[in-house]
């Protein structure tokens, strides 16, 4: 197959956390007829997300689970820490410190690690904060999230039976001139 294609446009259309993209293709072949629309469908930086409903007093109410599971004072942190990551576990730490300043909070991690000065604003945030924070290691807490799981209230650090905590030596480095 020898044909030769050249991207000309893209019309694109948001689906529920999904981008679905159709690039205009002209396929440039002696010996071949090719659809003139090639779907593509693109995942966006964030999964797809559980919906869950909640009956209260006035009838039925859909959640995302993470905000779910914020109301109930839980704070999942997965994946990599990065700065994005650490501006929103920030954010909820802050709103939760607002909603009631006794009641625990819980952070459930698995994480391989991430950026220090990410990770910091996540530990100097967590001992800011008036309400106890409980930390959990669930699948596994290496470098960065092993100091956030141990940054949790004496008493509130919690390990689940099969995760895996990895601590290393912090490693630095320093380069520039000596004045």
């Amino acid at each position: 197959m020898c044909a030769t294609m050249a991207f000309h446009r893209f019309r694109c259309s948001p689906v529920a956390k999904t981008l679905t993209c159709y690039p205009l293709l002209k396929y440039r072949s002696h010996n071949e007829l090719a659809p003139r629309w090639l779907h593509m469908r693109f995942q966006n930086s964030m999964s797809l997300v559980p919906i869950v409903l909640d009956k209260t007093t006035h009838g039925e109410r859909a959640y995302d689970i993470y905000s779910r599971l914020l109301k109930d004072r839980i704070i999942c942190l997965m994946g990599a820490i990065s700065d994005e990551v650490a501006g929103l576990v920030v954010a909820q730490l802050l709103y939760l410190q607002s909603e009631d300043k006794k009641i625990p909070i819980h952070i459930y991690i698995n994480s391989p690690g991430g950026v220090v000065t990410a990770g910091l604003a996540i530990y100097d945030t967590m001992q800011f904060i008036k309400p106890p924070v409980a930390t959990w290691c669930v699948g596994q807490a290496s470098s960065m999230g092993s100091l956030l799981l141990a940054a949790g209230a004496p008493g509130l650090r919690f390990a689940l039976p099969h995760s895996r905590i990895m601590v290393h030596q912090p490693s630095g480095s320093a380069h520039g001139e000596l004045l």
